[in-house]
């Protein structure tokens, strides 16, 4: 299953109830981490998601210690670096 019939299926769920709406936008941020087809992606989300997404990379900020001692923290930070970089760009 690739990234845009997850997010369809994620959005399934979440109507039937199944999920809640942080747990879609959640999802669908990891999926925007890993790359694949990520302006495909970006395009597929709902405008409410967009702008949740949005909102949390513009305030991202990258200085900012991690809250929790997370063993892979420095590649989460990276990662959503990267992800600010990338919407940055676009």
């Amino acid at each position: 299953m690739n990234h845009l019939d997850r997010y369809q299926s994620l959005l399934e769920g979440y109507l039937q109830g199944i999920y809640t709406g942080r747990e879609v936008v959640g999802q669908a941020f990891d999926m925007l981490i890993d790359g694949t087809d990520r302006e495909a992606l970006w395009q597929a989300l709902t405008p409410e998601h967009r702008e949740e997404i949005t909102q949390y990379l513009q305030n991202y900020d990258e200085a900012a210690r991690p809250l929790l001692a997370h063993e892979h923290w420095q590649k989460v930070k990276d990662d959503t670096i990267a992800l600010k970089r990338w919407f940055e760009e676009r």
